[in-house]
């Protein structure tokens, strides 16, 4: 069999002819100079812009985890229905940083369906002294209808239009 029609073996398996063998030889030896995206500088700047933008999802879930199964004990008397004002900004909160971390919308808001649910569930079961309140529920997911919609229309050009408006400095209108 002439050489060129060979082909290598590793333990009797077959694994490629030669011209195949010498092209990955080739490329694993040149030093081709890697693109601008792909440099250690490029890429620690591409992880620190990712970890900023997650960050307030990370906080806000960690919060949620405090406030939610905090013992009876450890929550403040407050008037009633602050509870349910605590869940409705909880939830949008969630919903908005979790879009502003680029989590995909639909399992987002599934997850957050079912943490609303699993919330109740757990401050039932759990021996914290604390209730499950199916209005709690429903005011979760209101909070985080309300936190989907709060992103969607911060990040709409009208949105953006308006954000620019009123953060626009005094000196600038008189330039």
């Amino acid at each position: 069999m002439p050489a060129s029609t060979r082909s290598r073996s590793f333990s009797g398996v077959a694994v490629a002819g030669p011209r195949v063998q010498t092209i990955f030889a080739r490329r694993l030896t040149s030093e081709q100079p890697r693109p601008d995206c792909c440099t250690d500088t490029a890429i620690q700047a591409r992880i620190f812009v990712v970890s900023l933008r997650v960050l307030p999802f990370v906080t806000a879930v960690l919060l949620s985890v405090v406030i939610l199964f905090m013992p009876r004990s450890g929550v403040p008397v407050a008037p009633y229905g602050t509870d349910k004002v605590i869940h409705f900004g909880l939830f949008a909160v969630l919903a908005a940083t979790g879009l502003l971390a680029r989590l995909r919308p639909i399992p987002l808001a599934i997850g957050l369906f079912l943490y609303a649910i699993a919330s109740e569930v757990l401050q039932a079961t759990l021996p914290i002294d604390r209730s499950f309140e199916v209005f709690d529920i429903v005011t979760d997911w209101a909070g985080l209808a309300a936190g989907t919609l709060l992103h969607a229309w911060a990040t709409s050009a009208r949105g953006k239009r308006q954000r620019a408006k009123y953060l626009r400095r005094p000196a600038d209108e008189e330039a």
